[in-house]
């Protein structure tokens, strides 16, 4: 059972990871406001600014969700980990009073 949880466990922090990098790889996205046609006259440059926010308040949000993900992910590895840990302990406790008993 261990041997399984610790896959388990090693396949979550990998995760988190792995979302912990895609976090600061999206907030390094940035291909400026002239690429929405910001730089544009009139009411064209005015809508490129506005895609141009929209665009960046998107991608915010999504490097949070991200961060926040992985951190949870951090949260459920290290709570597997534990429950292994005591499940490892039952294991060695109950194959200790087993041959006590024997």
């Amino acid at each position: 059972m261990s041997e399984t949880l610790s896959g388990a466990v090693t396949a979550l922090r990998q995760a988190s990871e792995m979302l912990g990098n895609a976090s600061v790889r999206l907030a390094a996205l940035d291909p400026s406001a002239a690429a929405f046609g910001a730089g544009g006259p009139g009411r064209l440059g005015d809508v490129g600014r506005d895609l141009y926010f929209q665009w960046q308040r998107a991608l915010d949000a999504r490097v949070r969700e991200a961060a926040a993900h992985g951190a949870r992910l951090t949260e459920i590895s290290d709570a597997v980990a534990r429950a292994s840990a005591a499940y490892s302990d039952m294991d060695d406790s109950a194959r200790r009073q087993q041959s006590e008993e024997t």
